[in-house]
This record gives C-alpha cells, structure tokens and sequence, in this order.
C-alpha cells in the first residue's frame, strides 16, 4: 500500500508539472586540466617501502594527469532547475586502472553532484535537494577546516534583507554501508544497523557596510555502525578520524548508542578600511559518547591581516 501511494503522489507530482511547464534550457559548462609535475622527497611523514623517490607515496619523479569536470543544468525557470556534475579522472597517463593506459576505456566517470533547485511559491525560500556541495563558512582560508565536501542533503537559503540571511540544512553522510552482520559477545549486529549520520545546521550570515559575520552552528547524531565497514575506506577526514575513534568497539566493548558531535564558529571579514582587511576564523567541537573514553574536543582560531597593492596582496596568517 505504502509504494502504491508512493507511485500516486509521483504520478501527480508530475502531471501537475506537466501542465504548467515550459520549455527546458539545457546549460553545459565544465573545466578540463592537464598537469605535468617533477618532484622528489615529498613524502610529507609517509614512508616507502623500497626507495624514496618521487613526491607521493608510490610516486614517480615525474608524473602526468588529467581531470574533467563537466556540469549540465537544465533550467525549466527561475523557480526550477536541475545539475548533474561528472568527474572524470584524475587519469595518470599511463596507468590502466586510472583509464589512462594504451586503448583508455577506464571506468573513470564519477558522479560528483545530483541535485535540483527550487523555490517555495510566493516566497523567497530556496531549497536544494540532493547531492551538493556543502561548505561551512570560512574567511582565512580557502575552505572550511570543520566540513567542506560533496554531500546528500536538502539545504534551505532565506534573504530576510540586505543585511540579514539565514542558511539551513540536513545532511546524511553516511547511511546503509555496514553492509555484514556477525555475533559480538552474545549480541547481533545487523546489515545497516544503527551507521548513519545526520547532520543539522544553521548559518546566520550578517554584511554591513565593510564588515561581514556569520555566526554558525551545527549537531550530529552518530549511529555506532557508522565505522564499521573499512573495507571501502571513504577517503576523507571522518573516514580516517573514525579509525582512531573505532578502536573503543573493540572486543566485547561494542558501543550500542549514538553518539552526539557538536560545533559552533563565528567566522567575519572587516574590509571598512580597504585596501587593508582583517579576517577571522573561531571554530570549536566536540563529540560525546555514553563510553566517555569516546569523548573528543577543541578548538581552532584563525587570523588573517592582508593589504592589497596592485601586484600582489602580502598578508600575515596565524
């Protein structure tokens, strides 16, 4: 019964599209680029196996690459519009499991982004609902130390003025990949039992005249199944944090209760006295277990002192 009232309300979903649609703009738009680097003894802590050459981990002193992205918007309006975003690479030239080897053919294509926009009708809220880029705010640096990445969620974005917005979104980054079940001490652990994570935000960005303000915050609940498949390491932040977080499941000491992480910032840029500008960054977090062994803290704090000249902008960073 539940599908059938599934499929109903997508069928009328549609049909009300339907008739009052007009015709859809197809926008394609991407980047393509080439690398070619030299490099040695760059191992940044990692080390090798039989040598030390190149400037990664089983690098080689040369290498070149390449990566496309390519991005397709269909705009039905002002009021809707879709984006699907490919990445294709990085392929080293050369290497078959990149695609770049002789004959190509790789299995390379990636879905970076899926999502649509819209807006509710007679208001200004706009709403993205699907895989986006999600990035909390950051003025002294390109990217957010805190969450800066690629997501499933459905973000909120309201303009009270000029001055005045408010930023708001759920995220789900991890659902549905434990994948196994086994017996720990007496107790069952089921196929995608307990690992997601949802995350919930609020951004509040303040401008005025020469001085910008974004107080945030942001809580996540953290099922105890969520670190539980390394086979597929996700090769980001959480996924190499988790391992050092993981080692409390240990044995019979498996965590059955979600955890709660917790962070806050207030993040600006005073530019009143241009050419010079003054930013700042002031994060802090924390996640808590019932195992408090689990319990993780701290902060970061960031400044920025820049002055622009017309060939360059020299600042000072701490």
């Amino acid at each position: 019964m539940k599908k059938l009232m599934t499929l109903a309300l997508a069928a009328a979903m549609m049909l009300g599209a339907a008739t009052g649609a007009n015709a859809i703009d197809f926008k394609a738009k991407g980047q393509w680029i080439m690398s070619f680097d030299y490099g040695m003894h760059g191992n940044f802590g990692e080390s090798k196996a039989k040598n030390n050459s190149g400037f990664g981990k089983h690098e080689d002193e040369f290498e070149a690459r390449q990566r496309v992205r390519l991005q397709l918007d269909a705009v039905a309006s002002e009021a809707l519009s879709g984006t699907v975003f490919f990445e294709m690479g990085d392929q080293i030239w050369g290497q078959d499991s990149t695609g770049g080897a002789l004959g190509a053919d790789g299995k390379v294509v990636e879905l970076k982004r899926a999502y649509i926009d819209w807006m509710v009708p007679q208001t200004d809220l706009k709403v993205r609902m699907g895989i986006q880029g999600i990035a909390l705010p950051s003025f002294t640096t390109n990217a957010s130390q805190i969450m800066d990445d690629d997501v499933a969620a459905i973000s909120l974005n309201y303009q009270f003025n000029e001055n005045v917005g408010l930023t708001a979104f759920w995220a789900r980054p991890y659902n549905d990949n434990a994948g196994y079940k086994s017996s720990d001490a007496g107790s069952t652990k089921w196929d995608n039992y307990m690992d997601n994570m949802d995350m919930f935000a609020v951004l509040l960005p303040l401008t005025f005249d020469g001085v910008k303000v974004t107080p945030w915050v942001m809580y996540a609940a953290m099922g105890p199944g969520m670190f539980d498949n390394f086979a597929k390491d996700p090769g980001n932040a959480w996924g190499r944090a988790s391992a050092g977080m993981q080692s409390g499941f240990k044995g019979t000491d498996w965590n059955d209760s979600y955890g709660n992480a917790f962070w806050a910032g207030v993040t600006g840029e005073v530019t009143y006295w241009d050419p010079f500008r003054i930013a700042w960054d002031v994060n802090y977090g924390s996640a808590s277990y019932e195992d408090q062994k689990m319990n993780r803290e701290g902060w970061l704090a960031s400044l920025l002192l820049e002055y622009k000249l017309d060939w360059g902008t020299p600042g000072l960073y701490g």
